[in-house]
This record gives C-alpha cells, sequence and structure tokens, in this order.
C-alpha cells in the first residue's frame, strides 16, 4: 500500500513483519555513547546513557570523579544530573548542574559525591562523628575498665551489686542544703547472712581482714567491739570480780580495845607486833615508866574487823 512502511525496515534489528514487543533490553542495548579520550565531562548534559572503557582515557579526561573507567549516567531534571559508576568498584558518584536560562554564564557543576553503601561506607570523620568516637573510646565500658579522673553524682541514686538473690548498694541520702539527716549508707540484703567487711591486701603477701560489720557485732581484726550492748566481763579484761576485790582491799582502819602492859626492868623486853602504844604511865613518880598502854590496829575487809598482825 502507498505509504506503508517496507518489510525490509528494522526497529532496533527486528523486521517489521509483525507485532513487535519492547523490552528494557532493546532500549537500553546497544544505546551507551563511548566517551572519548580527552573527553570532559562537564560537556555530557544530554540525557542518556554513556561509558568509557578506558582507565588511561579517564585519566586523560576532565571532571571525572576518579580517574577509572566507568559508566556516565545523564539525567534531566530541573537542571542536569549525572551519576559515575566506577567499573571495577561498587562506588557510585553523583553531582548536578542547574541553570535558570540558557546560556548561564553563573552556572556550576556541583562537586563530586560519593554515594554510601554497604561496600562503601563512610568514616567517622566524613560523618562528624570524630568527637563522638573520641568520647566513647575513653569512656568506661560495660566489660570493665579504669576511670582516670573524678564521677560526681549529682542525684539520690546508688550503686548497687547483684549476683544469685543476694545484693549490696551503696548511696547518699540528702534532700537539700538544709537536711539535718543527710548521710551515706550501706545496705545488704536477702537472707540476713551478708555482711561489710574491710579487707587489706599487702603486695606479695596475703589479703587480711580488718574489719567486719555482722548483725550480731562490730568486729576488728576478728575481735567483737564492746559497747553497752556488748559488755566485756571482768574475766576477759582481767578484773575483780566484787568478791574478789573485797576479799582483797581493805574498807576501814581503827584501834582495838585498850590492854595494860608492865615495863620491866630486864632487858630484851619487846612489843608485841599490831599493837599501838596509846599512853606511858609513871605511877610512882620516879624516874622510871611503869606501865604502858596499847590498842591493837583493825582493818575491815569485806565488812569484818581483824587485827593486823603485821606491821
Amino acid at each position: 500500500a502507498q505509504g506503508a512502511v517496507p518489510n525490509s525496515r528494522k526497529v532496533n534489528g527486528k523486521v517489521l513483519t509483525e507485532d513487535i514487543n519492547i523490552t528494557s533490553q532493546d532500549i537500553f542495548h546497544g544505546q551507551a555513547i563511548s566517551i572519548p579520550d580527552k573527553a570532559d565531562l562537564n560537556d555530557y548534559q544530554t540525557p542518556g546513557l554513556y561509558y568509557q572503557s578506558l582507565n588511561v582515557q579517564a585519566g586523560s579526561g576532565n571532571n571525572y570523579p576518579e580517574p577509572l573507567a566507568g559508566s556516565l549516567v545523564v539525567l534531566q531534571t530541573a537542571g542536569i544530573t549525572q551519576r559515575y559508576f566506577v567499573y571495577n568498584s561498587s562506588r557510585i558518584y553523583t553531582r548536578s548542574f542547574y541553570s535558570w536560562s540558557t546560556p548561564s554564564p553563573g552556572a556550576v557543576w556541583s562537586s563530586w559525591a560519593r554515594e554510601y553503601n554497604t561496600l562503601n561506607k563512610p568514616t567517622a570523620s566524613e560523618l562528624g562523628l570524630m568527637e563522638t568516637v573520641t568520647k566513647a573510646s575513653d569512656a568506661l565500658q560495660r566489660s570493665g575498665g579504669n576511670v582516670t579522673g573524678d564521677i560526681t553524682i549529682t542525684t539520690d541514686s546508688m550503686l548497687s551489686w547483684n549476683r544469685n538473690t543476694d545484693f549490696a548498694s551503696i548511696g547518699f541520702k540528702n534532700t537539700g542544703d538544709g537536711d539535718a539527716d543527710s548521710y551515706m549508707w550501706f545496705r545488704t540484703g536477702d537472707n540476713g547472712n551478708e555482711y561489710f567487711k574491710w579487707q587489706h591486701a599487702l603486695s606479695g603477701g596475703p589479703t587480711n581482714e580488718w574489719m567486719s560489720l555482722k548483725s550480731d557485732n562490730l568486729r576488728i581484726r576478728g575481735y567483737q567491739v564492746y559497747h553497752e550492748g556488748h559488755r566485756p566481763t571482768a574475766a576477759i579484761i582481767g578484773a575483780y570480780t566484787k568478791s574478789e576485790s573485797d576479799t582483797r582491799y581493805i574498807q576501814d582502819i581503827r584501834f582495838g580495845a585498850k590492854e595494860n602492859a608492865q615495863l620491866r626492868e630486864s632487858s630484851g623486853d619487846t612489843d608485841a607486833s599490831g599493837y599501838a602504844i596509846t599512853a606511858v604511865i609513871n605511877g610512882n613518880r620516879d624516874e622510871l615508866v611503869d606501865t604502858v598502854n596499847r590498842r591493837p590496829i583493825q582493818k575491815k575487809v569485806n565488812g569484818i574487823w581483824m587485827n593486823i598482825s603485821n606491821i
């Protein structure tokens, strides 16, 4: 028929003898345009598919994101957008060009921006996270570590340890500067056999217990501390009991009943021990003493008066 398309015509290699189904392969296969040597990618503003097959030509060209072969996709937007796929990696770069009018001498290309993906992850520096990384590296890890600076807790928080069903805690109670009952507290709990212990580890030697606090008492180096509710016995501290003291100490002293003794002129007479002379008597007014009065010295021990046998 006049004006009909002859059978010798082809569409993308397909003869026009029957209906043609266009696929994505028909659209893209053979449609990419080769980029020649020393090309400037700024000049590629027509939407389409382009490719550079040689690294040396990419290196001699201008405005490549990398001097490596790859594929260039040019998209029409409000301006022009280019995406460059490096041939031997998963690196992808994007940039844009926008102009209000044509020509537009003031319009410029944006810088190439590399897209991040699972094989091209951003660095901490690129994400502006170096300060965070530094702080994280200096932070105390949950698995443990060393703290080299002061730690200040400004709330009523507590530090607690929990093992099995037992626990131990330490905290500080304070409701304000005027709190008249502000204190630091220690707490243990579960079945009543938990307690506090202060130990000292000698370098290169054993660990010694200096002090422990249990429900029954405070102990220092294993010995119980005496207090109002735990008084020492006399035997423990080496003191006399009341009965022992009563038999050992003189409660009072006095003279006993008066006794008379006749003095003799013969030599060798002595007085008995335990007496005190209370009077000397000369009955006939001569130069010699006739009689003396004496009284025994007595002591009171444990409520009983007794003569002192020896002085």
